[in-house]
């Protein structure tokens, strides 16, 4: 695995480079946030961001992070949409106020995940563990929750939704 320092990932993102599979991301005390970066398109299949909990306000949209570890991660704020989380471990991970409209979350692990908040609107999350996950005061427009396990709404408004069992939701719950 290719060791990059964060300021080296910039560097190559700002030349053009996006595909930065299989990588582990090295941090240094002075340096251990990813907060407010700008890393949208970007591909980190099978990276290593371990030791990155704080992600607030990054711009991850169109990212491909299909299958990575963020459990305990922080994106409160952040911009994930139209992003590939497909098999992404999510555990505990807080999503507030989250932009994921038309993300890929299917298969993924929400295990107890923050989504208070968060835009929905569009996003897959057909066969996703729901677990505890916490949707309170979430509004979800036009999104696929298919297959998923263990899911419990409150306060969260509808519209176009497909639920677990395959119906369509249109209200609030």
């Amino acid at each position: 695995m290719k060791r990059i320092s964060v300021r080296k990932l910039l560097e190559k993102y700002a030349a053009g480079e996006r595909n930065f599979t299989g990588i582990k991301i090295i941090w240094t005390p002075k340096n251990r946030t990813l907060s407010g970066l700008n890393l949208s398109g970007v591909d980190l299949r099978d990276a290593n961001l371990r030791g990155f909990i704080d992600c607030t306000k990054i711009n991850l949209s169109g990212a491909n992070l299909c299958g990575l570890g963020l459990s305990h991660f922080n994106f409160q704020g952040a911009n994930l949409s139209g992003a590939d989380l497909s098999r992404a471990v999510l555990w505990r991970a807080n999503l507030d106020g989250t932009d994921l409209s038309g993300a890929n979350l299917s298969g993924a692990d929400l295990q107890g995940t923050i989504l208070r908040g968060a835009d929905l609107s569009g996003a897959n999350l057909s066969s996703a563990d729901l677990t505890e996950a916490y949707f309170c005061h979430t509004y979800v427009t036009g999104a696929n929750f298919k297959d998923a396990r263990n899911a419990i709404f409150n306060n969260v408004w509808f519209k176009d939704t497909i639920m677990p069992d395959g119906t369509i939701r249109n209200r609030r719950c």
